[in-house]
This record gives structure tokens, sequence and C-alpha cells, in this order.
């Protein structure tokens, strides 16, 4: 492997002091990063995975991928929404970036449920649709993270 360029060295340089230097962007980076490493993780074995435990022809494969977007989609329009619930409810005025923490912390669970939903599904070959519905928790949690907690990340680090 190459060692990296200077470009990327210098990005490095300067952005990681910047990084761990607030436990709460800390946070929010290694949650984003487990998120897409799970993310990615059932993206790459999703279509593998149901041809070869329902044998579905490579076209018919692609469904699964449509339960993950529709639950993006949901996760993504219902971001704004639980934010504000949860800020009204605080009586917090002030938005700081560490606080879209919180739906990470009670999505957490949503994720690992559709995990083990995923999981459990394919071990048993139970309806293709129960996995959908695994899916597209994991969409939805997904979403929550990538987009809403990292948004606000770029913005204060720049």
């Amino acid at each position: 492997m190459s060692p990296p360029t200077p470009s990327i060295r210098v990005a490095i340089q300067t952005l990681a002091p910047t990084c761990l230097r607030k436990s709460s962007t800390s946070s929010i980076l290694l949650t984003t990063c487990v998120n897409n490493g799970i993310f990615n993780m059932v993206l790459v074995s999703l279509g593998s995975v149901v041809q070869s435990q329902y044998q579905f022809s490579p076209t018919i494969a692609g469904l699964p991928y449509i339960a993950i977007g529709v639950g993006s989609l949901v996760g993504l329009a219902s971001a704004p929404v639980l934010s504000r619930m949860y800020q009204q409810k605080r009586g917090s005025v002030l938005h700081r970036p560490e606080q879209n923490l919180i739906l990470a912390i009670y999505g957490a669970p949503l994720t690992s449920s559709g995990l083990l939903l995923y999981g459990w599904v394919l071990e048993h070959r139970v309806f293709w649709f129960v996995l959908m519905i695994g899916l597209f928790v994991i969409g939805f949690h997904s979403a929550l993270v990538r987009v809403y907690d990292v948004s606000p990340l770029e913005i204060e680090l720049s």
C-alpha cells in the first residue's frame, strides 16, 4: 500500500486535532463510522444473500434495495421533526450539533433490531417481506445518523 499523498496528509494533520479536541465531535464521528460500516455490510451482502436464500433472479434481487431506500427517505423526512420535538421537550433554543446525537442514541436499538431481524430471517428463510421490514428499519436509522448527525458537524468544522 502506498503512503498517503501530501494533500491527504495535510488534511489529516489539520482536521484530526480539531475533531479530537471535542468529545461531541468524536462521538458523532464514531457513531457515523460504525453506522456506515453496518450499512455498507448490509448493502454489499444483500444481493447475493437474497439470490442464494430465496432463489431470486438477479432482476428480482434488487427488490430489497427498495426497502432500504424507502426507509432512508422516511428517516430523512422524520429527522427534523424528531429533532424539533426533542428540542421543544428540553426547552432548548440554541441548537448544537451534539444535540443530534440523541437521535442516534435512541435509534441504536432500531439498527440492532433491524440487523437481528435481517440475520434471523435469512437464517430461517422466513417469508421475504419480513426481510423488507428489517431492511426498512436499517435504512431509517442510517438516514438519521448519516445525514442529520454529520451535516451540522461539517458546518462546525469549517
